[in-house]
């Protein structure tokens, strides 16, 4: 049975991109044999917020 998982991705400055971290995110569950069915972007957002508005969608 094949895992399905979200992947969640954050950054907060403007010089920085969730890119690198989804690629790597993407070759972990590829060597897992997982399918990621969603993807989830905080950009611009400190990790020290609770309130940010993606990781609140995601943690429900």
């Amino acid at each position: 049975m094949i895992r399905r998982v979200a992947v969640y991705t954050r950054v907060s400055t403007t010089d920085q991109n969730c890119k690198m971290q989804l690629q790597e995110l993407r070759t972990y569950a590829q060597a897992r044999g997982w399918q990621i069915v969603n993807e989830f972007k905080d950009e611009g957002w400190s990790g020290t917020r609770a309130d940010r508005l993606v990781y609140s969608q995601l943690a429900g």
